[in-house]
């Protein structure tokens, strides 16, 4: 429960490019766009992204169907995150007076090839051939196309630098993480035997203590601020208990307490995803 972002290696992609918020698709009782704070956010994961990895896809934003990086987000309420790791960068060709290049659109099959032949990779495409194929009798049958796998895997020589670029990333988001703290503790008193007690519960780190689709599915658990007394003490004003329904990065919520008689008070602050902070206060 104390996890507040995924990271997947895989087909799907939110990283070299973010998801965009579509309101219509966010607004249906079955909620099939990422929402719109939590697209901000991915969006600014994503620059980073690009930044320390340099990785960046020539296509369109894929995301697969029934992934785990969609049952992360839509069922599981967290930051998810997800990206093959490897990308073809785009291979450019100068046109000259006898080929002339024509403005078409980016083919990704003809770019891979110009990035293996440039590369000088090594079985990548099966050339075309005719085979006798037994289901198909009387029938001209031929196999050849790319080898499997070798547009999703990187070479060999380059896998070390994806490591350490990635690497360097997932330590970046984790210490974007939300930490809740105690901040500007006051305790006043006020009368004989009456004190006032106040303090903001801050969210130290970049990312929500809770994403907008966590407070939509109710999975995730919300910071909570409860207040324990001393036997014989008595709150006069202020709650026990509180749930914060949103805490989002650097930003603060304030509270206050009215106790009556001098002893010990308690009070623990956070959630599983932020972590807690419990604070002792002793009124005298």
């Amino acid at each position: 429960m104390n996890i507040f972002a995924t990271i997947t290696f895989g087909p799907s992609d939110n990283l070299s490019k973010p998801l965009q918020y579509n309101k219509s698709e966010a607004e249906q009782q079955i909620v099939s766009s990422i929402l719109e704070t939590d697209a901000v956010i991915n969006a600014f994961v994503s620059k980073k992204y690009n930044e320390i990895t340099g990785e960046k896809s020539n296509t369109a934003v894929k995301v697969q169907n029934g992934g785990f990086m969609q049952w992360a987000y839509y069922h599981y309420g967290r930051l998810s995150y997800s990206t093959p790791a490897f990308f073809i960068p785009e291979i450019k060709v100068k046109p000259d007076s006898l080929n002339p290049l024509k403005k078409e659109g980016f083919n990704a099959d003809i770019n891979f090839l110009r990035w293996a032949d440039s590369t000088q990779q090594q079985n990548y495409f099966l050339d075309w051939s005719r085979i006798d194929h037994p289901d198909f009798p009387d029938h001209e049958v031929e196999i050849g196309g790319f080898m499997p796998y070798v547009r999703n895997n990187p070479p060999e020589d380059i896998l070390d630098s994806l490591a350490q670029t990635h690497n360097e990333f997932i330590v970046w988001l984790a210490r974007q993480r939300p930490v809740i703290k105690v901040i500007n503790l006051k305790k006043e008193k006020i009368s004989k035997n009456v004190f006032r007690i106040e303090l903001d519960v801050y969210n130290d780190g970049y990312l929500p203590a809770l994403s907008e689709i966590g407070e939509r599915t109710r999975w995730v658990k919300k910071p909570k601020i409860s207040l324990t007394l001393d036997k014989g003490q008595e709150m006069l004003s202020g709650r026990a208990v509180q749930l914060l329904d949103k805490l989002p990065g650097d930003t603060g919520h304030h509270l206050t307490w009215l106790v009556k008689e001098k002893g010990n008070v308690l009070i623990q602050v956070g959630a599983p995803q932020t972590g807690f902070q419990v604070v002792e206060i002793a009124l005298q």
